[in-house]
């Protein structure tokens, strides 16, 4: 009943409002430092991150497909590589599926994650019965022990990054900038559950700096790094 009554309030938000619940819902998905970008008022606002591998849109736009082939240009021309995209429309499975499938124009060159009505009420609604919302000075709020836990999760991540990166950069003699670039490639193929051997996006993309960097013989240390 409650996950409903979510539903059709967020659905049903004036823009502005839509956004903070947006900002919100990413927060609590562990998207750090995000900053509403001031945009056109074309229906959809930019969120700015300290992850620069990713671009971000809040939109409340019904042409959802046109406006998802749009951004994700944009995102490719500013060379990030993920883009994700917020909306306050349910996107039905199959529609989803359809345009994934025959409609994206940029597949195989930005990846792209789609979070729709029911995928922002089904998380606030699950935070929110286990306490991890509050309802604060006219609004909701992650709860503190929730907050807690996101940043200890941000800083874990963060300490093992910079620990990888500076045993790569010693180990294979790479700079900072390409052992940065060498780490995000690895995190996705990880998080695809991909393998680093095959022809996905992201394994190419780890083969082509294997090659570059003359790392042939060095692969499976490489690997193991």
């Amino acid at each position: 009943m409650y996950y409903s009554g979510l539903n059709k309030v967020i659905r049903d938000l004036e823009e502005k409002k839509f956004y903070d619940v947006a900002l919100l819902f990413l927060s609590a998905k562990g998207y750090p430092d995000l900053v509403i970008v001031d945009g056109t008022g074309d229906g959809g606002r930019d969120v700015a991150s300290k992850w620069e591998h990713i671009r971000i849109q809040l939109s409340v736009r019904r042409d959802w497909d046109k406006k998802i082939n749009n951004e994700a240009k944009l995102a490719l021309d500013k060379g990030a590589k993920h883009f994700i995209y917020v909306t306050n429309r349910r996107i039905k499975d199959h529609e989803r599926d359809q345009f994934l499938q025959n409609g994206f124009q940029y597949k195989d060159r930005v990846e792209i994650t789609i979070y729709d009505l029911a995928a922002i009420s089904t998380s606030l609604n699950r935070l929110r019965s286990k306490g991890g919302i509050k309802y604060q000075a006219g609004g909701f709020q992650l709860s503190a022990d929730v907050k807690d836990r996101i940043k200890l999760s941000r800083d874990d991540f963060e300490r093992a990054r910079t620990k990888d990166l500076d045993d790569l950069a010693k180990n294979f003699n790479l700079n900072r900038s390409d052992a940065e670039s060498l780490v995000r490639i690895s995190l996705e193929i990880l998080a695809r559950k991909e393998t680093f051997d095959g022809d996905a996006p992201y394994t190419v993309q780890l083969q082509e700096f294997i090659v570059k960097h003359g790392f042939q013989r060095k692969r499976m240390k490489l690997y193991e790094a």
